[in-house]
């Protein structure tokens, strides 16, 4: 009969030392004190300090302050996955608010996993959290221009809120899902499904808060007032400016002058040292709360127009100036901002490293001195784990030196300058694509300058919206121009434009 070489050696061990008190009381001290190394936080405790850590994230996140949010969400993160079976909510929600800081700072290929990891984690019965990651996941899409895909995702969360579209929370993310849905179909000239959404949003409004609220409806007030004064309705346009003032007076410490925005744009025309006196105190209040709104550079250039329209130069020179130092500093921020991101996240799988290779520590204390025979084997598998993680590591730092690699320069620049709306995008859009000039007039000689700086914008993969913004032009002007080259190109309807202009410039 064969014997156990370990068991052997462990009874001898125990044997030998059986009458020595001394050696009991040591193996006694070594198993507390290892035990106590072991033992986990406050399950309680701990769900506290995630709880604050997301609630601070979603603070900074409505600040716009992606960077620090995604920091926060991390903690959270960090917390929730030490055991994620038992905070299988916080994992889902802390990888929610790590998508949205991301999305914020243009990372959506990232957003995009945390996403589907808080969709891993998420509880079926969450609807309103499903709801979120389905909007979230939406609204990247529409930025890649998937826009089948994000409808689907919008109709998908209309109907999983429908039995509970009288809760207030459910009120809410409809909302934003109504208003997401008519953006998409005013892109698409759909007035039919515009106004439908458009006035599902409206049914909603009496039942949000202008406390708990104020940005959703801040959000709403201002862009009918800019819809009224497009319209020529001066004074429904005042009254959705002066709306949006009231939000801000009842919400001073969070808001950032959006009232004071709406009405500056209101009196542009017809009271210039009024508007100007209203964008003044758009920029003291954001001073004020030391915010970094990139929307709000444009404030700047809107003030150098003014002074222009005036004929004070110098002043206009001034503002102009600080309009470009804004958006050269903002780029300096959003890199800086992009680049501490990335390496929040991949410290993820350090973080995880560290962790695992401290249980190693502790558990082997106590195996190496009690189960001296057990060693060997302990320490070949803590390496090869290690190895596994270093391995892992080293794949992921390859996959961002891909991806920064893919980065074309050229394109980057003409987006920064479609963005800054500079003078000479156009002729420096030929330089880089000179086939793409020659292949539109080729098709039809009759397009106008406008039109193909048009084309340009879209075959940069700019909406209508954003065209709009970056033009300084309105939303209808742009609308125009769509449907003035959709008639010169003879494309069905079904066909969208985008994807028409990539394909025929590409071929």
């Amino acid at each position: 009969m064969n014997k156990n070489p370990l068991k052997y050696d462990l009874f001898f061990l125990m044997r030998k030392y059986e009458k020595n008190p001394f050696f009991w009381n040591y193996l006694t001290c070594l198993w507390v004190s290892v035990s106590l190394l072991s033992c986990t936080p406050d399950k309680d405790e701990t769900r506290k300090q995630i709880e604050k850590n997301l609630e601070i994230s979603k603070t900074l996140y409505i600040k716009q302050d992606n960077l620090s949010s995604l920091e926060y969400a991390k903690k959270a993160y960090k917390l929730s996955k030490i055991t994620p079976k038992e905070y299988r909510t916080e994992v889902a929600k802390s990888s929610l608010d790590i998508a949205l800081a991301v999305s914020g700072l243009g990372l959506d290929n990232i957003a995009l996993k945390y996403i589907e990891e808080a969709r891993k984690y998420c509880d079926k019965e969450d609807y309103l959290l499903y709801a979120e990651l389905d909007n979230l996941e939406a609204y990247i899409f529409t930025n890649l221009d998937l826009t089948m895909q994000a409808k689907d995702n919008y109709y998908k969360v209309i109907h999983n809120l429908e039995k509970h579209k009288n809760e207030y929370l459910a009120k809410k993310e409809l909302y934003k899902t109504y208003q997401n849905l008519g953006t998409i179909y005013f892109d698409e000239k759909r007035l039919d499904s515009l106004d439908k959404y458009n006035g599902l949003t409206v049914q909603i409004l009496p039942y949000l808060s202008e406390t708990n609220d104020s940005d959703l409806l801040l959000h709403y007030y201002f862009n009918a007032g800019q819809d009224y004064l497009y319209a020529n309705n001066r004074t429904s346009a005042l009254n959705m400016f002066q709306k949006c003032k009231f939000l801000d007076s009842i919400n001073y410490k969070k808001s950032y002058g959006v009232g004071d925005l709406g009405l500056a744009v209101f009196y542009e025309k017809e009271d210039p040292q009024k508007s100007l006196s209203h964008y003044f105190k758009v920029i003291k209040k954001i001073d004020s709360l030391k915010l970094n709104l990139s929307d709000m550079n444009s404030v700047f250039n809107r003030i150098a127009q003014i002074y222009a329209d005036m004929g004070d130069k110098e002043n206009q020179e001034k503002y102009l100036e600080l309009y470009n130092q804004k958006v050269e500093a903002q780029k300096v921020e959003q890199k800086k901002a992009v680049d501490k991101a990335i390496a929040i996240l991949m410290n993820k799988q350090n973080e995880d490293f560290v962790y695992k290779k401290s249980k190693i520590i502790m558990m082997s204390t106590l195996v190496t001195l009690v189960l001296v025979v057990l060693l060997y084997i302990i320490i070949r598998r803590a390496k090869k784990r290690n190895k596994i993680l270093e391995v892992h590591l080293q794949e992921s730092n390859q996959k961002v030196e891909v991806l920064k690699n893919q980065v074309n320069e050229s394109f980057g620049e003409l987006v920064d300058m479609a963005k800054n709306n500079s003078p000479h995008f156009f002729t420096r859009f030929k330089e880089v694509y000179p086939h793409f000039l020659n292949k539109l007039i080729t098709l039809n000689p009759d397009f106008k300058p406008a039109e193909l700086e048009f084309c340009a914008y879209l075959y940069l993969g700019f909406s209508t919206k954003e065209i709009a913004n970056c033009t300084f032009k309105s939303l209808k002007t742009i609308e125009n121009k769509r449907y003035n080259v959709r008639k010169k190109v003879n494309i069905i309807p079904e066909i969208h434009l985008e994807t028409w202009l990539k394909d025929y410039i590409d071929v």
